[in-house]
């Protein structure tokens, strides 16, 4: 099997909790959006909540579907940090939280067995990344008005 699977992903912060979540397109996926919310772990906030959907998106595609030999994921993103922190080790030294994020993606990059590649979107000027944006921004608000 060969193909290509477009993950969009994003996060977001608000009065001490995240919401982060994925959209996936080809290999069947339409799109369907995944949304979880938490309280965030680190002082990072939306930084945190942007490197979670990430990670979540990649243990969904694991979790779901095995290896994906032949694939290529394109991962479409608006936050730098998620393609640059993979190849600053300083940074990941002085940061605990963005070193495990470092470590998770290698550990799920090679269980996948699928090439990664990586796509920066400009926030807000995306159709696609406006409507996981909005989703996102949606549960989050919904589970603080219910607090």
């Amino acid at each position: 099997m060969n193909g290509v699977i477009r993950v969009y992903t994003d996060g977001s912060y608000k009065n001490g909790m995240i919401s982060y979540g994925f959209m996936l397109y080809g290999f069947g996926f339409d799109g369907t959006i995944k949304v979880s919310t938490s309280r965030p772990g680190t002082t990072l906030q939306n930084v945190e909540a942007e490197l979670k959907a990430v990670l979540e998106a990649l243990k969904y595609l694991k979790r779901n579907y095995g290896e994906l030999n032949n694939y290529t994921i394109i991962l479409c993103y608006d936050l730098e940090l998620i393609k640059s922190i993979l190849t600053n080790p300083r940074a990941q030294a002085r940061n605990g939280y963005l070193r495990n994020y470092v470590e998770q993606f290698r550990i799920l990059q090679q269980s996948l067995g699928c090439k990664i590649l990586f796509e920066k979107v400009k926030g807000h000027y995306h159709e696609i990344h406006n409507r996981l944006d909005r989703a996102v921004r949606r549960k989050l608000n919904e589970v603080l008005a219910s607090a």
